[in-house]
């Protein structure tokens, strides 16, 4: 795989684009219920499957001010970073990803 291309493609380092690559060839690899029916044999295919289906956060902070400006939340207005946050906190490893270059995919 063209690592530059990915890289180009999606506005991110090399280390980032290897991070991508490798989580979604775990995920596939692990029939991981976020990859049903995805075929990855491209570069285009790796691309297309970010753009369309993830969002990154460089910090868990962002991610969590993320979640609570997308809304949806119950209560008073002051307990939605909190919701938010056990939010992300619950979806590690299931839909949240923590990269090794430290930054944060989510499928959305």
């Amino acid at each position: 795989m063209n690592m530059d291309k990915i890289a180009n493609c999606l506005s991110m380092t090399k280390e980032q684009a290897k991070d991508v690559f490798e989580l979604f060839n775990r995920l596939v690899n692990e029939n991981h219920k976020l990859s049903k029916g995805i075929q990855l044999q491209t570069e285009d295919d790796y691309i297309g499957w970010w753009e369309n289906n993830w969002y990154r956060s460089i910090s868990f902070g962002e991610l969590v001010k993320s979640e609570v400006e997308q809304g949806g939340w119950e209560g008073l207005e002051d307990t939605w970073e909190q919701q938010a946050e056990n939010f992300c906190t619950s979806e590690l490893n299931n839909t949240i990803f923590l990269l090794p270059c430290g930054m944060y995919a989510q499928y959305v």
